[in-house]
């Protein structure tokens, strides 16, 4: 809506998503946490945090693999990969 107003692409903070989704994560509701990682990727896609975040996700689900692709990508992005 706030987009739409001001007729420009207006992106919640990155760090306000990522706590929201671990916070929905915290209390097993793993499908909205997914969709907040999820637009934290669309909207910061150059941005480590947003990949760290996804891999905590897939982490806090038993999915190692896809934890560690993410976490992989969020170093390589930090220049420590």
């Amino acid at each position: 809506m706030v987009s739409k107003r001001l007729g420009y692409k207006v992106a919640p903070p990155g760090e306000l998503i990522n706590a929201v989704a671990h916070e929905l994560m915290g209390s097993k509701q793993f499908d909205r946490a997914k969709k907040y990682l999820d637009l934290n990727l669309k909207n910061y896609p150059n941005s480590y945090k947003s990949y760290e975040a996804m891999g905590d996700y897939y982490k806090e689900l038993g999915k190692r693999e896809l934890s560690d692709g993410f976490y992989k990508k969020a170093g390589v992005m930090k220049g420590k990969g």
